[in-house]
């Protein structure tokens, strides 16, 4: 009769969860460089999507869409908007429609897993979506959004540029920005809407399109809006003529401007 050592079995109990552990150590990194990977490719459309101008042909947008998988919608005749939506994990921004293996797994991990086990990893999910409005063959609006899973709630920023002098409250305006509450998502959360009409001036603009991409990838979580976009409470701070419906006292700001 053969014995089995109970010194064998628990090397070999040891063995197999030193390998269990490695191999979700390098699918994490795997996970991880590929949000990164996406991130990258997102900042990129952002970047090519503020170049767009109101009042562009639609020629010169068709090559953005193609590029980045967009998609066409009808809203009536004559005019349609041209989304592109870009997003590693997906988990709530996905549309309709079939997953791959791939795709179906990598949500379940992001559903299922608690926030604190995925954090330190810096796997969270987040969505950059670009919608351009096209009517008779013109540029009309152009908009983004970008929304991530923050320290505790989700983080949003959304700008339009639009044709029109107005803001957000319809009254005429060279530049707008407010706060809204985030409420699809399963924490909740908060965003900041800019609008920028064509008399926003180039600082204004330059506050609204940078974004600190660390957010959507550092080891450590974004805890607020003000980490998110730094660029808007500087210019907040600099220019108390602006009226907005959130208070800019409680922003602690780095020294200066998250790199690109």
């Amino acid at each position: 009769m053969f014995r089995i050592r109970s010194g064998n079995i628990d090397k070999r109990h040891k063995r197999l969860a030193l390998l269990a552990l490695a191999l979700l150590f390098v699918a994490c990194c795997g996970l991880h460089f590929y949000s990164r990977y996406k991130m990258k490719q997102a900042l990129s459309l952002l970047t090519e999507a503020t170049a767009i101008k109101v009042g562009d042909g639609e020629q010169s947008v068709i090559s953005l869409v193609a590029r980045y998988g967009g998609s066409r919608s009808a809203s009536s005749p004559g005019a349609y908007s041209y989304e592109i939506k870009l997003s590693p994990f997906q988990v709530f921004s996905m549309d309709g429609g079939e997953r791959s293996p791939f795709r179906s797994t990598l949500v379940f991990i992001m559903s299922h897993v608690p926030n604190y086990l995925r954090e330190p990893l810096g796997l969270r999910d987040w969505l950059v979506a670009v919608d351009l409005s096209i009517q008779n063959g013109q540029v009309t609006t152009v908009s983004s959004n970008a929304m991530v899973e923050g320290r505790s709630r989700w983080l949003g920023n959304s700008w339009k540029q639009t044709s029109e002098a107005v803001g957000l409250d319809g009254a005429p305006s060279a530049y707008s920005v407010d706060m809204a509450y985030l409420t699809f998502a399963p924490r909740g959360g908060s965003t900041l809407e800019e609008v920028l009409p064509p008399l926003a001036s180039f600082e204004q603009v330059r506050a609204s399109y940078e974004i600190n991409h660390r957010c959507f990838t550092s080891l450590i979580p974004c805890a607020s809006l003000c980490d998110l976009k730094p660029s808007i409470f500087r210019y907040l701070y600099a220019h108390p003529e602006v009226r907005v419906n959130f208070e800019i006292d409680r922003c602690r700001l780095p020294q200066s401007s998250d790199p690109k």
